[in-house]
Order: structure tokens, then C-alpha cells, then sequence
């Protein structure tokens, strides 16, 4: 490998050499970082041992890879193609629908959202919240990953217990434990 522009180390050459390597679909690897310490020995034996669906939703793809005893069950592990983009598209729309402001990009919306500001300034017409419409479809998003979730459960009931993950997880945590509670 060369380093093309790496500060100090440009154009130096290194040899590398893999000594283990494990391919996965996306969010079975945080399985495996979840069960297994650094030098792979068995961290948590449930994990390691068990049958466990995953939940990886992304921007524009939600993955389910079921892992059993570590090993990829391919007959079983699926995707979607709905992300958490479709629903900041939606959000985006509805705020300049209703509020008459418009984000120039997903990326300025998730930032305002992680921080928690929901508030919408317009000069001359005071502020007003945009979390009555992330919540909508926010909670939308959520019925319909508990809902995947359910529809994969029962194709597969030898699974012990589904972890949701990732990006999309993180964003939806508390409007996937709502929709999840309430069913």
C-alpha cells in the first residue's frame, strides 16, 4: 500500500497482511463487535452462542441480518429498500409546507435535530417548532421498523431477540420503544 497524500507519510509504501478477515452484510458486524473482545474471544456468551436478528436502518436501506452461533443464517437475513431519508425527506417538506422554511440539505436537518432545536426563526414572523412534524414522521419510521421487525420474528421465531442499530436507530430510539410498548 502507498500513502498518496497522508502529511509525513506521503508516497512511503507498507506491506500488509490480514491474518483473520470476516465479511458480513451491514449490522452483522456490530454483532460481532458486541460478542467478541478484541482478540476475538467470546465476550458475551448469549450473543456469541445465540439465534439474533438485527435491525441496521441507514439513510436509504434497512438491513436484517439474522446471525445464529455467529454465522450468517442467509436464508433469513433480508433488506429493505426505505431508509431514514425518505422520512427526512418528508420532513423537510412539511416544514416548509407549514412553516415556510426550508432546510437546504438532510445533513442541516439532522444536525438541528440531534441537538434538540426544533425551534424555526423567520424574521418578521416570530418562531415556531418543527417537532410536532418530526415527531409525525418520525413515529411513522418507527411503526414501520417494529412492524419489519414483527414480520421477521415470525418467519423466524427460534430468533432470541432483534437489536436495532445504527444511525437510524439512534435517531428513532425513543419513537421505536413507544411504538414497540405499545404493541
Amino acid at each position: 500500500m502507498t500513502f498518496l497524500s497522508t502529511p509525513q507519510l506521503k508516497n512511503r509504501k507498507i506491506k500488509v497482511s490480514i491474518r483473520r478477515a470476516i465479511v458480513s452484510i451491514e449490522g452483522a458486524a456490530a454483532l460481532f463487535h458486541m460478542a467478541t473482545h478484541e482478540n476475538l474471544q467470546v465476550k458475551d456468551e448469549e450473543l456469541y452462542h445465540g439465534c439474533i436478528g438485527i435491525c441496521e436502518m441507514g439513510a436509504l436501506t434497512t438491513d436484517f441480518p439474522v446471525v445464529n452461533k455467529m454465522s450468517i443464517d442467509n436464508q433469513f437475513s433480508t433488506g429493505e429498500q426505505i431508509g431514514l431519508a425518505t422520512y427526512l425527506d418528508s420532513i423537510i417538506r412539511g416544514v416548509e409546507d407549514q412553516l415556510g422554511y426550508r432546510f437546504p440539505s438532510r445533513a442541516k436537518l439532522v444536525q438541528r435535530i440531534k441537538r434538540g432545536d426544533y425551534t424555526i426563526r423567520r424574521i418578521g414572523e416570530g418562531q415556531s417548532s418543527m417537532k410536532p412534524i418530526v415527531d409525525m414522521y418520525f413515529s411513522r419510521a418507527a411503526s414501520k421498523i417494529v412492524d419489519l421487525i414483527k414480520k421477521r420474528w415470525k418467519k423466524h421465531p427460534d430468533i432470541q431477540c432483534f437489536y436495532v442499530i445504527g444511525g437510524g436507530a439512534a435517531a428513532l430510539r425513543p419513537y421505536i420503544l413507544e411504538a414497540a410498548g405499545s404493541r
